[in-house]
This record gives C-alpha cells, structure tokens and sequence, in this order.
C-alpha cells in the first residue's frame, strides 16, 4: 500500500495497474493479484490505506485538541502540514480522486464521495461544538462554513503539486486563519455604531 497509494495520486486511481504496483513495491505481480483478486479491489484497499493514513497524520491531531474552535486550528494546521509534505508524493488521495472519479459512477466513486462528505460533515460538528462554546457566531451556518473550509484545504492540495503560486500552502493557511477570524462573534465593541 506504501508503493499504491502515491501511484493512484500520480497516475490516477483508474490510470495504475498489478504491474505499476508490483514495479514500486517490488511484490510479485501474482502476489498481488492473488492479494486483491480484481483491480476494483485494489483501487478500494488504496482507498482505505488512503483514508487511515489521513486519519493517523491530521485526525488523530483533531481528535487529542481542546473542542471548540481549537479543533479547527489544529485540524487546518495538520491537514496542511500533511498536503504540503514532500514525500506525499501526488498530493491527497482523495481530492485527486475526486477530481478523476467525480463522473464515473461506480463503488469507488461512492467510497470517496462518502469519505469527503463525511469530512464536511465532521468540520461542521466541530464549527457547532465551537458555537457551543461561544468561540463562533450564532449566526453561522456551520454546514456552509464547513464546506467553505474544506474547500480551502482541497484547493490547496491543488495547488500546492502544481507548485504554483509557490506559497500556496502559505496563503493556505492564512485563509484558514482569516475565515477562522470570520466565523468568531463579534464583542460589542467591534459592532458598528
């Protein structure tokens, strides 16, 4: 899976084969064929490789931070520590994936389209914990706004393997802290007259 996953976000989860595979892990061909049986459930094990390895460097992160707005801090910060590691060689998975799979039906297609739903749907608990806590406006509509942020951390992605802008895990992280800004209440001294 170490060799899978980086293939599927250079070549395409559709785009890499048994034989792509065997040439980066230096496993036998039929090892992985009799591993996997099918490319489908290839493509749907790099999936899930995919998704614990997100887990472990930027979730687990969420997981072990204060709840309220805290959690959105460190959920921007380690998410893009991680798209802007060197040896994430292809960039996310799953917001390459998206890109290629986001008209082809088919298991795959619902397996990231659930994954990333199930991440807004995430950010948006953290956005309602953080209203909870007084640390972001009532007024929020904290399914918009987890949206908008996922939004930032996917177009990152995007942009950080185009290399261009060539800070653009920088301007990243200052749209996350702005729009983080954006979300708190507003005391009554900085309400206009």
């Amino acid at each position: 899976m170490r060799a899978a996953v980086p293939l599927a976000t250079v070549l395409g989860v559709e785009g890499f084969s048994f034989r792509d595979v065997s040439e980066a892990s230096g496993v036998p061909k039929p090892t992985i064929s009799a591993l996997f049986g099918s490319k489908q459930e290839l493509q749907l094990a790099v999936a899930e490789a995919a998704r614990r390895t997100l887990d472990e460097r930027v979730f687990a992160a969420v997981r072990d931070a204060a709840p309220g707005i805290a959690r959105l801090e460190v959920l921007g910060s380690a998410w893009l520590d991680h798209l802007n590691d060197p040896e994430l060689v292809g960039g996310c998975f799953f917001a390459a994936s998206a890109f290629e799979l986001d008209s082809r039906p088919g298991p795959l297609h619902d397996l990231v389209g659930e994954q990333m739903a199930g991440w807004i749907d995430d950010i948006a608990r953290m956005i309602r914990s953080a209203q909870r806590a007084d640390e972001v406006a009532d007024d929020v509509d904290a399914d918009d706004e987890a949206q908008v942020l996922f939004s930032i951390g996917v177009t990152a992605n995007s942009l950080i393997q185009l290399g261009s802008p060539p800070d653009a895990a920088d301007r990243a992280r200052r749209s996350w802290a702005r729009h983080l800004d954006r979300l708190r209440p507003t005391s009554p001294s900085e309400e206009p007259a």
